[in-house]
């Protein structure tokens, strides 16, 4: 089903799943998670965003527990899929902020706020705690963000007067992508 459908990307089955639950259609919702887990390639992609899909379905079936234990394992996954969204890095912060999970939101919105293209994203990333009345953990987890970036370039500029020069342009590189 999913092989031939239009939704190959495991983002876009998120997406229709959170439509479907907001619908209260949580059966058919079900049935797609399901059919996420039986045809969609396996990566890091896929499980981050199968993990974040059934935390909705488990929220909207009343499931409190199974949707914290889902949200933890989108976020554990978060730590290596390549090629997350920042808006579906967002949701899962916005819905792990729901449930008080403060730590494993400022750890995915730290990423995110780290990999921010510009003030405008930054100020996007900052309104996902504004609202959900957590504006001191904002400010928290952007001074980690830049502490982030400011222990990748003393790391790089140690590995320079090492001698270490290219260990050095590959930290000071990390450390030009995440401005």
């Amino acid at each position: 089903k999913a092989r031939q459908s239009e939704f190959r990307d495991p983002e876009d089955h998120v997406r229709l799943v959170r439509v479907m639950v907001k619908k209260k259609e949580l059966r058919q919702a079900g049935k797609l998670l399901r059919d996420m887990e039986r045809t969609l390639l396996e990566s890091g992609k896929t499980s981050v965003c199968r993990a974040v899909a059934a935390a909705l379905v488990h929220e909207g079936n009343g499931e409190g527990e199974r949707a914290v234990e889902s949200l933890r394992a989108a976020v554990a996954g978060c730590r290596d899929a390549v090629g997350l969204t920042n808006e579906l890095k967002m949701d899962l912060a916005r819905h792990c902020l729901v449930r008080k999970l403060d730590d494993e939101a400022s750890e995915v919105m730290c990423d995110v706020m780290s990999n921010a293209p510009d003030a405008r994203a930054m100020a996007r990333a900052i309104r996902v705690f504004e609202r959900a009345g957590r504006a001191e953990l904002a400010k928290d987890v952007a001074k980690a963000s830049r502490r982030q970036i400011v222990e990748l370039v003393a790391g790089g500029a140690e590995r320079a007067r090492q001698g270490d020069y290219a260990g050095a342009v590959e930290l000071m590189s990390a450390a030009v992508q995440r401005l």
